[in-house]
């Protein structure tokens, strides 16, 4: 590059900002050939600055993206480059791959949900009578508690409910009555015998209704559906993600040239 063929030599600097390439013993007169630099000097040597952070646009044509479609721009959002999704891209990321996973892993989570809540039902299934008294509690294992419900029969019986959600009025009926917390209790055990209790209607002993019969029904049928209850929470919550995707992938269709 000079005419007295001294020696080049390169130093590169990096930065958050730029890049910097000092050349040293570089003849002034020497031809430079360099696109999209700045040029500057100091007491030293002259330096050469790559300009600051590349556009969107010469990134999408580095990738070489053709024009950008709803799905391609998906399929961006999934994978990267970083640059194009922009900033909270991680956070962005993590959301669509929720979405994702959540749509597909939610049929089976809803199918394991329903599995203790198979089984025959009365009349195949033979009927639990007894009178007793139900205990609610909580099993501690280690940092966590878990919730439980048992029906201690007057035989000395214990049976431990599958839920224990929906049964306030008992709970109502305990505290109100500490001494006198019998009541007559009619239940099976699920899947088929093997299975926790499920009480199909609770009565006080002058017969008034604490957990009504058709009320247990109705939430049996729909736990023992997969493709109810459970099912469509997690669906709602994974449109919910969904939703949030596609604003971000529209946000990244409109950065395309």
């Amino acid at each position: 590059m000079t005419k007295n063929d001294s020696t080049i030599s390169i130093f590169i600097i990096f930065s958050p900002d730029h890049v910097a390439i000092r050349l040293t013993n570089l003849q002034m007169d020497a031809p430079l050939f360099c696109e999209n630099l700045c040029y500057s000097s100091d007491v030293i040597a002259p330096e050469l600055y790559l300009s600051e952070h590349k556009s969107v646009e010469s990134i999408f044509e580095e990738k070489n993206i053709p024009d950008m479609s709803l799905l391609k721009a998906f399929s961006i959002l999934l994978c990267g480059p970083a640059e194009i999704i922009g900033p909270g891209y991680k956070w962005k990321q993590s959301i669509l791959n929720g979405a994702i996973i959540l749509t597909l892993a939610s049929p089976f989570f809803a199918f394991l949900n329903s599995i203790p809540f198979q089984g025959a039902t009365p009349p195949e299934a033979p009927i639990i009578k007894s009178k007793g008294v139900f205990v609610f509690g909580d099993d501690r294992r280690g940092l966590k508690s878990h919730p439980f419900i048992d029906f201690r029969s007057e035989e000395g019986k214990i049976y431990r409910l599958q839920d224990y959600i929906g049964y306030d009025e008992i709970f109502k009926f305990n505290e109100n009555n500490p001494d006198h917390q019998e009541v007559l209790v009619e239940g099976f055990s699920l899947r088929n015998g093997l299975g926790r209790f499920w009480p199909t209607q609770v009565t006080t002993i002058d017969g008034k209704v604490l957990l009504d019969k058709d009320k247990q029904n109705t939430a049996l049928i729909r736990y023992k559906d997969p493709f109810d209850g459970s099912l469509f929470i997690m669906y709602v919550v994974a449109g919910s993600l969904w939703i949030v995707s596609a604003v971000n992938a529209v946000q990244i269709m409109k950065k395309s040239p």
